[in-house]
């Protein structure tokens, strides 16, 4: 569950998605009054098998002016997933939440999955980049503007 007030955990530890209260669609509630977005690289331990742990690596808060701008973006993708074939780069294991924060409702937190076959989810429903330039035009424009993507490095 993403807490906006709180901010970014320093770990996503196991997690692998967020959970939420809002079914959708679309994505997100319209006017959120705040964001959060925590941006998470692995970092890659020594050793004969590596162990592989997902630290935050950068955060920013958005006011109400930019929350509501990303969330109109949000709510504006095509959640139907493209036919045939897809081709995706290397899935380097970075992973962003986004969260928004709401007048008397509950946060609201997407998985944003930032390499490979990149996709946006609340949990239940999600949007995919493939074929989808509502994603990688408007979405990623945005969201890379907001946050740029992280850096690797390995100790």
């Amino acid at each position: 569950e993403v807490n906006v007030a709180k901010g970014c955990p320093s770990s996503l530890a196991s997690l692998q998605d967020v959970v939420n209260t809002f079914p959708g669609p679309p994505l997100v509630p319209a006017e959120p009054r705040a964001g959060l977005i925590c941006r998470y690289g692995p970092i890659y331990g020594l050793g004969p098998t590596p162990a592989r742990r997902t630290l935050l690596a950068t955060s920013k808060r958005l006011n109400e002016g930019q929350a509501q701008e990303l969330a109109t973006v949000i709510r504006s993708l095509t959640l139907t997933v493209s036919v045939g074939a897809s081709s995706c780069p290397a899935d380097l294991g970075e992973v962003a939440v986004v969260g928004f924060a709401y007048h008397g409702k509950a946060d609201v937190g997407l998985w944003y999955r930032t390499t490979g076959c990149q996709t946006l989810d609340n949990g239940r429903i999600g949007a995919f980049e493939g074929g989808n330039p509502s994603f990688y035009n408007g979405f990623l424009n945005l969201i890379e503007r907001l946050s740029p993507p992280v850096v690797l490095q390995n100790p």
